[in-house]
């Protein structure tokens, strides 16, 4: 039998080293527990101000998803939300189709940088032709060509179509062999820069002596170049010179396209008064036409000439017998105007000889 000793032995309580061990096991697990809550807490906070606050690095060589200093400074400007709408078709040349994929992700970028001013609509042209008429409706165009993108911030409007977004590469002859450099941001900036612009460009169409007008559709008018200054969010309206005593002070350039009559001497006292104040002007001068305007232009450093310039070489040959007064070149001299026409063929029904002289005006 067991003794009394042995007896109290079996009716003690558990060793003090086993109560500990059962504690020891609970403070772990709420210090797990506590651990895990804090680490879900900072990583909620985290999530939350990113998506907030967030900064995005190029990893890339080139840096080719980064914006340029003056991007982003223009970009800064907007004043009211731009919405850039783009009209992209499918192109049948590869090269085209990673233009489209290069521009997609360039404004992707605009849109980023811009905190919520830039909004990008894409329209899918085969799939949404009642869209599109829309939209031109709403834009007031007559045509939207394929590949165009429209910016729209305000009553400000500026069309560009992806063409202007690259330069072409030139093989044997002339012809197109690629794409030689991609210029979206340049061209895309450049828009943005005409829609923070504070003052509108407007350019005056001098009428009065059978000059082309800019809202006429004939052939003798000038509406399809009108149409295209509109796309360049440049207004255009009518002047006639008589009656008026000053070039009004909104004239970006005065425009004098091909008058038929004489300008009178106090039409061509207004236009020296303007240029001299540091206008412009565009001159378009038809050949043996009496415009009055021979000796005005000699003051300002250009001499034109009488007749019709001729050039047996370089001119169209129409049903087997050559045209010497109807030029055609794709010649050109080294000037921004010119820098996008290499390749492209210029045919002149009848040129003007113009030559650069001294001028003797003061300004």
């Amino acid at each position: 039998m067991p003794n009394d000793e042995t007896k109290m032995t079996e009716q003690q309580p558990n060793s003090p080293t086993e109560g500990w061990g059962k504690k020891q096991k609970a403070l772990t697990f709420i210090n797990v527990a506590i651990m895990v809550l804090v680490a879900l807490a900072i990583l909620a906070g985290v999530n939350y101000v990113s998506s907030r606050q967030f900064y995005r690095y190029d990893c890339t060589f080139s840096k080719e998803y980064s914006l340029s200093d003056k991007s982003k400074e223009i970009i800064k400007q907007l004043q009211e939300p731009l919405t850039i709408y783009t009209f992209f078709v499918q192109p049948q040349d590869q090269a085209i189709f990673d233009i489209q994929k290069m521009m997609t992700d360039l404004l992707e970028e605009y849109k980023i940088y811009s905190n919520g001013k830039i909004f990008v609509e894409k329209i899918t042209v085969a799939a949404n032709p009642e869209m599109v008429e829309i939209l031109q409706k709403k834009f007031k165009l007559e045509t939207i060509a394929p590949n165009d993108m429209i910016l729209r911030s305000g009553d400000n409007q500026k069309n560009v179509n992806l063409v202007e977004t690259y330069e072409t590469e030139y093989g044997p002859y002339g012809r197109p062999s690629g794409i030689k450099a991609f210029r979206g941001e340049e061209t895309l900036t450049s828009a943005i820069i005409t829609m923070v612009k504070t003052q509108k460009t407007v350019l005056y169409f001098t009428t009065g002596h059978g000059e082309g007008e800019s809202n006429n559709q004939s052939p003798e008018g000038f509406a399809t170049f009108a149409n295209y200054l509109q796309r360049e969010n440049i207004e255009t309206r009518q002047l006639n010179l008589l009656g008026i005593t000053e070039i009004p002070r909104d004239c970006s350039a005065l425009i004098i396209m091909g008058p038929k009559t004489p300008i009178t001497a106090p039409e061509r006292n207004l236009i020296n008064n303007y240029l001299k104040s540091g206008g412009r002007a565009l001159i378009a001068i038809d050949p043996l036409a009496n415009t009055g305007l021979a000796d005005f232009l000699a003051e300002w450093g250009v001499k034109i000439s009488d007749g019709i310039v001729i050039d047996p070489e370089k001119c169209v040959a129409f049903l087997g017998r050559k045209d010497y007064t109807c030029l055609a070149s794709d010649t050109y001299g080294n000037h921004p105007i010119t820098s996008k026409m290499r390749g492209e063929m210029s045919i002149l029904p009848g040129a003007l000889a113009v030559e650069s002289i001294s001028p003797t005006v003061a300004t």
